[in-house]
């Protein structure tokens, strides 16, 4: 117990904010005060229950009350968690006995954070395990290996052959140097590419019926696109000074030893994704039937991809593959767990699932360096987080960190220490269109003031509408390059335009598909059979027709529902126009309508973009500076006989009645590809033109 009271002590002397939040608060002063009677009153009264339940509630409307701010903010957050240990210490002390202790005392794997920036550390390795001194302070952010988990990963592949096994004991010292990194491993920036190479030249064929079977790129079926002896994407990606590829479909039934391999060889990392299966799609996920409890889909399914390729053998030992990085939970899960934007949904599905990857980690005993997980949440608002509602991507981030470090609060009994394991393995990431030059005071400096130790890296990053790409790419890099800043990277949305999705996703790819064939391949064993084509560089959209018509002076979203409302909705900052606007709901299919505001006509003097799953209104207000708009209508062509045969592509597209389908221009002379963009800004040479359709 009195070790406890001192590595308090320490806490709180490191806790700035909470000492900020005293001076602003004379109920937080009272609440510091009871922590440190109480402490005197569980050596005389150890096992009795201290905690009047109604004060602490009124304690806690009190501290509501005052919070105004985000200094205030962090300070109830450390009060709330302040007395909810107090409201489990007799608890606590029971199972302190039985050798476990409660995640309310999980102070001691807390980082120290500042109201300001992030505080210089410096890493300090020991092998011992004896006990710390009160001046230490145990690291958040400790691997359970010798090679403790901090902002940085090597940039290049290492083998797991040298690592030790010795269980290393980590501190923070306070110093003059920057952010910590691991020893001996050079600081580098994720220079990434998000790939998803669907093989198709249209959208004809989703939309005859016949969906995409698997959107696993990352198996062995697909080797003809990613693999040196077919169209060779990795080394494309390598070519462009990418040392990263970022991954979404995850068919866990398929080996990804191949893939993995390869990247190694071309010197890139993986930053693989859990697909949306286990979630949404397959018979008995957690949307529907598990009341979100995502915990025995998601464990199934990671152990399945641990057995198929993420984990190597070495010495009798299973390690991870040297090329994995990062493990995506889920991607914008803010946006697909209906109704969106509701925090109590999507942060009880990534806590289990977290709780899940982590058995499944156990179950196989896993040793050796493991790879971070992060969730990657889009770059939306939040009007229903408590924090943050309209900083984009951040009040998510808030919501899902005290999830992690309460899952009680989200109605969930974790198997595992979550809040340590976040602590130790997490990192934060999102999705963004804005360009580099909005990012900073939109997102980078709230996030390192209330994220301070907890690295972020940008999931999909891509601002077609911004005039010079290559500029754009390399002030986000340097952004990132700046050693006292959490940002991480990048990837680079995205390899290849989506051109089954159509709409505003062909203004993201780098390459499009070209007429020259190389091969054909399957996406299951059962599947059609679809085509490699060669690739072709596209160069930036100049404009694209998205929307159709515009209603000016015409409000058909007046807020984004509330707490209360059944409809669908969102809000973005920063949207610059109102094509914009409408292609974020184009993007969602279950947006019905948006209204885009000019920056003079709103509070907060920013464009604003709302989003509604509700039709626009029969008798929509009149103002000045609004425009309004729907999406454009969703061609449907009838399904085939079930009888008749299954089609490839080629039939559907020439006997498919004709739609309209927006595709980039072919590259002009006078105008660079995007490719060049992100070779000049990753400093890489750029593929060949051979390399783009090799002879097979």
């Amino acid at each position: 117990e009195e070790e406890e009271e001192a590595e308090e002590e320490v806490q709180e002397d490191e806790h700035p904010r909470l000492s900020a939040g005293r001076n602003r608060s004379d109920v937080a002063s009272s609440a510091d005060d009871d922590e440190d009677d109480d402490g005197a009153e569980t050596r005389e009264r150890s096992g009795k229950d201290k905690t009047n339940e109604a004060t602490v509630e009124a304690l806690r409307q009190r501290l509501k009350q005052v919070a105004s701010t985000d200094g205030e903010h962090a300070a109830l957050e450390s009060l709330d968690d302040t007395v909810q240990r107090k409201a489990n210490k007799s608890e606590g002390a029971a199972k302190m006995d039985a050798g476990e202790k409660s995640a309310s005392s999980s102070t001691a794997h807390r980082i120290p954070t500042s109201s300001v920036e992030p505080r210089s550390k410096e890493v300090i390795a020991s092998s011992s395990s004896s006990s710390s001194t009160s001046t230490e302070v145990k690291s958040a952010r400790t691997a359970t290996t010798a090679t403790p988990t901090t902002k940085s990963t090597s940039l290049e592949p290492t083998s797991t052959e040298t690592t030790t096994q010795a269980t290393t004991t980590i501190a923070w010292k306070e110093t003059t140097t920057t952010l910590p990194w691991k020893s001996g491993v050079p600081r580098g920036v994720i220079k990434g590419i998000s790939y998803a190479p669907v093989p198709l030249r249209s959208p004809r064929l989703p939309m005859a019926g016949y969906p995409l079977p698997d959107d696993d790129f990352m198996s062995e079926h697909t080797e003809v696109l990613w693999g040196s002896q077919g169209r060779g994407d990795l080394a494309v990606m390598k070519s462009l000074g990418a040392n990263a590829v970022r991954l979404y479909g995850n068919d866990a039934s398929l080996d990804k030893r191949g893939f993995l391999d390869e990247a190694k060889r071309q010197g890139l990392n993986v930053i693989a994704g859990i697909s949306d299966y286990p979630y949404l799609q397959m018979p008995g996920n957690c949307a529907k039937h598990t009341y979100l409890n995502c915990y025995s889909q998601v464990r199934a399914a990671y152990k399945a991809n641990l057995e198929r390729g993420f984990l190597l053998d070495r010495d009798g030992e299973k390690v991870y593959h040297p090329a994995l990085l990062t493990i995506i939970l889920m991607n914008e899960p803010d946006l697909k767990f209906l109704p969106a934007g509701r925090p109590e949904h999507f942060c009880k599905a990534l806590v289990s699932a977290f709780d899940a990857v982590l058995d499944a980690e156990q179950e196989l005993g896993v040793v050796g360096p493991k790879p971070n997980f992060t969730v990657t949440f889009s770059f939306g608002v939040c009007p229903h987080c408590y924090d943050f509602q309209y900083k984009p991507g951040l009040g998510q981030m808030a919501e899902l960190r005290r999830a992690m470090r309460n899952p009680e609060f989200v109605n969930y009994t974790a198997r595992n220490d979550l809040w340590k394991a976040y602590q130790e393995r997490f990192e934060n990431s999102v999705n963004t269109a804005n360009p580099a030059d909005s990012l900073n005071n939109l997102f980078l400096k709230p996030y390192h003031e209330h994220f301070p130790g907890v690295p972020v890296f940008i999931g999909e990053y891509h601002s077609p509408a911004t005039h010079d790409q290559t500029a754009d790419l390399q002030e986000i890099i340097r952004l990132a390059s700046d050693e006292s800043s959490l940002l991480k990277g990048l990837s680079f949305f995205e390899f290849q335009a989506r051109y089954d999705k159509g709409g505003s996703e062909l203004s993201f790819g780098m390459f499009g598909l070209g007429d020259k064939p190389l091969g054909r391949f399957k996406l299951t064993d059962n599947s059609l059979n679809y085509t490699a084509w060669c690739l072709t560089p596209l160069a930036a959209p100049r404009h694209v027709d998205r929307c159709g018509d515009f209603f000016r002076d015409v409000e058909y979203v007046q807020d984004v529902p509330n707490l209360t409302s059944n409809v669908w909705g969102l809000g973005f900052d920063n949207t610059e126009t109102p094509e914009d606007c409408c292609a974020k709901c184009l993007e969602l299919p279950v947006c019905k309508s948006w209204t885009w505001i000019a920056a003079g006509h709103t509070v907060e003097n920013r464009h604003r973009c709302r989003l509604s799953g509700a039709e626009p209104p029969k008798a929509p207000r009149k103002a000045q500076g609004i425009v309004s708009g729907v999406p454009a209508e969703r061609v449907q062509i009838q399904r085939r006989n079930k009888r008749d045969r299954e089609p490839t592509e080629e039939a559907v597209s020439a006997t498919a009645p004709y739609m309209r389908v927006e595709m980039k221009e072919a590259v002009p002379l006078e105008q660079p590809p995007v490719p060049n963009a992100v070779a000049a800004a990753f400093g890489g040479p750029g593929p060949e033109g051979a390399a783009l359709c090799p002879a097979t």
